[in-house]
This record gives structure tokens, sequence and C-alpha cells, in this order.
């Protein structure tokens, strides 16, 4: 199949530290083309991909020095720069797979080419119904919950990671670890709290950013005033290597979050090094973690220092058996292209 990637415009593809969406669009891609698939990637310059490069722009918008002064109409227009002239050469392709929303959504009718959307972070329901009537619009959703009551969903794709990147530890050492943006959703403040409960040091990665007004408040008035240096350490953003390493290293992976998680990638890094994840019943976490085999799902700061009492109960292996069941990047790449023979026969 000719098969155009088309990623955000954001980050170069892979990006060098986190990227949840450019991660899994590059992985995607490298497989998809292993597999003899004829693939073109849409993505920022400084992008590496062994499929073909398309490009409208010569590194990733964050990678601008002065990226966090651009007004919001500015980052829009460029997006839509962007996807405009990927959709341009949609006629060269078999199917269109598109990993971003918004922007995107009004090219869709400027082509006969399928498009296929995967909604990496909570579909606006509003427009999904709106879009519905639409005959080229191709909706994955990343869990059964990210997709709960809403019609029309062509399917769900698991994401799936490189099993040869992340490697296995199976003696751990005596540190939590937690990982997400520095926003109240992702539940800094709660790792925080277990951590001192249970007297463990908490190692948190992460990126507070100083031009949205509710991250960097949340960061500076109540993460910050706790890092001592001493039990509760911040690291800021990490590569994606250093990442995998602090996470096959710790006792248990975190993830008390405080909203409807779409798939949380996080999660299944930590356990394909064979570390346990304790995270709150929210959003996919039930369809993730294997509960009381691969981590413990709770819901509260009480039951999670009551799990942590009961870490040794998780086998590592298990852990990574899991992941390799059900979140490979085999698995997804297979999932991700029975969907497109699926709407390319659909089209005809």
């Amino acid at each position: 199949m000719k098969i155009a990637q088309i990623a955000p415009a954001f980050l170069p593809i892979p990006a060098p530290k986190r990227g949840g969406t450019e991660r899994i669009a590059y992985d995607l891609t490298e497989t998809l083309v292993k597999d003899g698939h004829d693939v073109t990637l849409f993505a920022a310059g400084d992008s590496k991909t062994s499929a073909k490069l398309k490009s409208f722009f010569p590194r990733g918008f964050t990678e601008f020095k002065d990226y966090t002064e651009w007004p919001r109409k500015t980052l829009s227009s460029l997006q839509f720069i962007h996807f405009m002239d990927s959709f341009l050469a949609a006629k060269n392709f078999d199917v269109i797979h598109v990993h971003f929303n918004e922007v995107t959504y009004p090219f869709f009718r400027l082509t006969k080419t399928p498009v296929l959307i995967t909604y990496h972070f909570p579909i606006n329901k509003i427009v999904h119904k709106y879009l519905l009537d639409d005959t080229n619009y191709h909706p994955v959703a990343i869990s059964k919950s990210h997709s709960e009551n809403l019609k029309g969903i062509t399917g769900v794709v698991y994401n799936g990671i490189n099993m040869d990147e992340v490697k296995y530890n199976d003696k751990p050492k005596d540190y939590l670890v937690t990982l997400g943006r520095i926003t109240p959703e992702k539940g800094i403040v709660e790792a925080i709290q277990i951590a001192k409960k249970t007297n463990h040091k908490l190692y948190i990665i992460g990126r507070a950013y100083p031009n949205i007004p509710k991250s960097w408040k949340y960061f500076k008035e109540e993460v910050e005033p706790h890092v001592d240096n001493k039990q509760i350490f911040f690291l800021g953003e990490q590569t994606h290597a250093q990442v995998l390493k602090w996470f096959r290293e710790a006792k248990a992976f975190i993830f008390p979050i405080n909203w409807e998680e779409p798939f949380g990638l996080v999660m299944i890094e930590a356990m394909a090094g064979g570390t346990p994840v304790i995270a709150f019943d929210r959003g996919s976490v039930r369809e993730v973690v294997d509960n009381a085999v691969t981590g413990f799902i709770i819901n509260n700061i009480t039951d999670a220092c009551t799990a942590l009492g009961r870490i040794n109960e998780i086998k590592r292996p298990a852990c990574r058996a899991w992941v390799e069941k059900k979140f490979s990047i085999r698995k997804m790449t297979d999932d991700y292209v029975a969907l497109y023979k699926k709407i390319i026969k659909n089209s005809k």
C-alpha cells in the first residue's frame, strides 16, 4: 500500500525528549516500511525516518527559541499550512493516516482518498457528532473507554511500543517514579503525597509550561515547594532512553490521574521494563493494567499506600509478558493495516 502518515509539526519525529503522539507515529511508520509498504511521513524537517519525509517547516515549532511567545493564532495558521500542504498530495496515496485532530477536519471532504484519524487526545463529542455524516471521516480511538458513548467509531487500536527498545529489569531500586505534564490532571501532587505517606523517594519527570498559566501556577505553588532533592526530585524533561531507564529501575510507577486518560503510554512503557503500575481507576486504566497481576488499580491515596505495601506480590516478568501480548508495536501495526484495508475497500 501507498500510505501517508501525517504527524503534528510541533516536534520532530521521534521527539528528542517526550512526545507520545510523535513516538507512536514514528514506530508505526518504521514498522510499515519494514513490512514493505510505500510510506511517506509528513512531519517537521528535522524528523528521522526510514520513510520518505515531506516537510514544510525546517524543524518542529517548539524547537524555535521564541516559540513560547507565538500567539495562538500564529500556531493555528502554521498547523493549517502544514496539513493543507500534506493533503495536496492526497491523490498519490491509497490511504491517509492523520495523527492530529481539529485543524485537519476541513480537508477530509477535499479528497476521495480514505482518511483515517487517530484521536490521541480526548474526542470532541460535538464535532464528532457533526462529522458522522462525512463518508471520509474514519475516527479511531485508542481505548474502549476513550470511545465510550460515541457512535460511528471506525475502530479501537491500542497504542504499542517497540519491545526491542525496552530493557527488562528484575532488580529494582527503592524509589517511585511518575511522569506527565505538570498539570493537575496528571496527579503530580497526589504522587508526592503517596511518596511522603509511605516514606519513599519519588522522581518526577515532566515539563512545566511557562506559557500556560495553569500549568506554571500549579508547578510553582503546588509541586516545586515539595522538591527537596532528598525525598522528592524533579527531573524535568528527559530523553526517551532516560525515561525508560528511570522506569525499569523503579519499585513502582505511580499514576494517580485526575482525568479520563485516553490511553496512558507511560503505563505500558513502565510495565515493559518489569515495573508494576499503581494507578487511579480513571479512563483507560482498567484496559491497560491487569489488576493484581501487573499492578494495582485503586481509587484514592490511601488505597495507593496500601497497594505499595503489597507491591512485592506483583511478579515483574508478568508485567513485561502482559505488554508483549497486548501492546506491542507489531500488534498495533497489524490492527492499523486491517483498518486501512477496511476503509479502502468501503471507499470503492
